[in-house]
């Protein structure tokens, strides 16, 4: 994929293909993560989506996107440490398949969606019902929702804490200025990025671009950090539910710009990511413990956790388990094969990414964050260089931060 700087931190990002039948764009804007920020950006999502000035009807959205082959728009934000991606994208069908071009059209149509959404107090009031829905709903996912609590409480005071879907507790004092003041601030100051995966000549984006309100002098937003250790908190919360939902976070102080990034990603997917992981092999077939177990990293936010759902009278002995395949791996007692099947899953995962134009992206835009090579054929010697001790020495580094459990009402402890 092609780059080019007009300004600082504004930059267009081509890949210029014949691979896909769709032409897809991805516009993201960077700014600061604050629990009001993340809120008042999945308003403006759903506003966006769903009405602009120039189409002030959804039946007026509806037929704008017929004009243009069935264009999608999609609006969300995802976090990235201490800021926040809110990203619109954008899938219209190839020219090569149509009797006229519309590339050209399509990008000027997103740019539009993206600078002219309908704000009012009629979207505001829609688009608050409409997310208070999706919160609550997302409280009935009893394993997200106790990862979410988990994250709460691990990262009190710090960006993991922070839920970039929205907040219950703040979403009533959105005002429409908030709303007003936060569109304002991505079309003029947020850094942005723009990818476009296209057969259509690179030179038309890049004058598209060029000419675009997008293409001015922005300001960077500082993602990966670290937390500060602290004493273990334990948690338990009770909720209507069959089963238990444990989560044990870890401080790794570990971020992709440190040696030991890699061999910490290869010593998760060793630890619950594959049916031959050690948790999922000792806890779950060994000994039926649990339901389901996994392992993963908060990437930007250095922080490692283990989930899994268990009856709750098992969780002391579940919690004591994990901790043993943990150690395990820091000692080095696993087995060559494992350690070699880590790493193929995720360099075959890589490989998988070149058939999904929005994966492409995201491993690109992730890659510029973190300000590391962009090229997978980099991110793969990476992987293939990772060895038993140094995933010790990876695992070594994690201090059990919290232990939270969601517990059903009628079971005890």
């Amino acid at each position: 994929m092609q780059s080019y700087m007009y300004h600082p931190m504004s930059q267009l990002h081509i890949e210029s293909t014949q691979k896909f039948k769709d032409t897809t764009i991805s516009v993201r804007f960077l700014s600061e993560l604050t629990e009001k920020s993340a809120t008042t950006l999945a308003i403006l999502a759903l506003i966006m989506e769903d009405r602009n000035q120039y189409a002030a009807t959804k039946q007026q959205m509806t037929q704008w996107m017929d004009q243009l082959y069935g264009a999608k728009l999609d609006v969300r934000s995802i976090g990235y440490g201490k800021s926040i991606s809110f990203e619109v994208r954008s899938k219209v069908i190839d020219d090569r398949y149509i009797d006229r071009s519309i590339a050209k059209e399509h990008f000027e149509w997103l740019l539009t969606m993206i600078q002219y959404p309908l704000l009012s107090a009629e979207t505001l009031k829609e688009a608050k019902l409409m997310l208070k829905a999706t919160l609550l709903r997302n409280q009935d996912s009893a394993t997200k929702y106790a990862i979410n609590q988990a994250f709460t409480r691990a990262g009190a005071g710090y960006p993991l804490s922070i839920d970039t879907s929205g907040s219950l507790d703040v979403l009533d004092d959105i005002t429409l200025d908030d709303v007003k003041s936060a569109h304002t601030m991505l079309l003029s100051a947020a850094r942005v990025d723009v990818f476009v995966i296209t057969s259509a000549q690179p030179q038309m984006y890049q004058a598209l671009f060029e000419h675009s309100y997008l293409n001015t002098t922005r300001v960077d937003s500082e993602t990966m950090y670290t937390l500060q250790h602290r004493d273990m908190t334990q948690e338990v919360m009770k909720k209507e539910l069959k089963q238990t939902n444990l989560v044990m976070v870890y401080n790794a102080q570990i971020i992709p710009s440190d040696e030991l990034y890699w061999p910490l990603r290869v010593a998760l997917v060793a630890l619950g990511q594959l049916p031959s992981s050690l948790c999922f092999t000792e806890i779950r077939e060994k000994r039926s413990l649990c339901y389901f177990i996994g392992a993963n990293m908060v990437t930007f936010d250095g922080a490692v956790y283990v989930y899994t759902g268990i009856d709750a009278k098992e969780k002391q002995q579940v919690i004591q388990l994990v901790g043993e395949q943990i150690q395990r791996i820091i000692d080095g007692d696993i087995d060559e094969n494992l350690l070699v099947n880590s790493k193929t899953m995720m360099i075959n995962s890589l490989y998988g990414m070149v058939d999904d134009p929005f994966a492409m992206i995201n491993f690109l835009y992730q890659r510029l964050l973190m300000k590391s090579d962009v090229h997978m054929d980099s991110v793969i010697q990476m992987i293939q260089q990772v060895s038993m001790a140094k995933m010790g020495e990876a695992m070594a580094s994690l201090v059990l931060r919290t232990i939270f459990s969601l517990e059903p009402m009628e079971e005890q402890a």
